[in-house]
């Protein structure tokens, strides 16, 4: 996992996972340290945290643990883990600075952060397809896209909070889509957008959206941008 090339593994470490999906990270630097450390995983899904706890369950690790959690309020003592990481759910998070103030509370002096997260500019003509489509249905709730942060604005922000920043660096990768076949395959449980949407109103978002998608490429395969942001920083007392 890229995230993991950018720190030293602390020997013995006490880590936490923020938005910990199904464990597979976790597991991933359990094997990193052979087992040593106590690990620890949160994150707001009920069905990711049972398919992460079944995993561990199968494997007979009993020093890693998940549970239901919000990263926003963290529900652990201060100084408590040399290392705290996330991969691909900071910007999702809607008060970013609320967040990386309880990971800094919850690291110990000298404990490190590391987030890999989806950064500015994204998916830039799917989300600007998304906001005209929005603004025709202002009664519906709608998820609130992600706040995507450039490479100076995640150093000044992990820099406010207190943090060392050590290291911050972005990777992009240019992909090709066909819009009217993506959104059409997908299915109601598998995108961010259908909190509060009836299944019939999600049908009629995904045509809407092919429909705004094609005015921008008529012909496809559709041309975006990902941004990958990695940041490495350190709590220093």
């Amino acid at each position: 996992m890229r995230l993991f090339n950018g720190f030293q593994v602390p020997e013995n470490p006490t880590v936490l996972d923020l938005g910990c999906g199904t464990g597979i990270a976790i597991l991933v630097l359990f094997n990193v340290t052979e087992g040593k450390g106590n690990f620890y995983g949160i994150d707001l899904s009920d069905r990711m945290i049972n398919v992460a706890r079944a995993n561990v369950e199968r494997l007979g690790h009993h020093n890693v643990k998940f549970s239901k959690g919000d990263a926003e309020e963290l529900d652990f003592p201060k100084s408590t883990f040399d290392l705290v990481y996330s991969n691909q759910m900071f910007h999702w998070i809607t008060d970013k600075e609320k967040m990386l103030r309880e990971v800094f509370r919850v690291l110990k002096p000298n404990g490190q952060v590391a987030l890999a997260f989806q950064g500015s500019p994204s998916f830039k003509e799917i989300f600007e397809a998304f906001d005209k489509v929005k603004q025709r249905y202002p009664k519906n709730s709608w998820f609130e896209k992600p706040k995507n942060l450039t490479l100076e604005e995640t150093r000044e922000l992990l820099k406010t909070v207190g943090f060392q920043v050590k290291k911050v660096f972005a990777t992009h990768r240019a992909i090709y889509l066909n819009a009217a076949l993506f959104f059409r395959k997908c299915d109601l449980p598998t995108l961010p957008w259908e909190i509060d949407i009836t299944p019939q109103g999600f049908k009629k978002l995904q045509l809407d959206l092919v429909t705004e998608l094609l005015k921008i490429k008529p012909k496809n395969p559709l041309k975006t941008n990902i941004c990958t942001i990695f940041a490495y920083a350190q709590k220093i007392e």
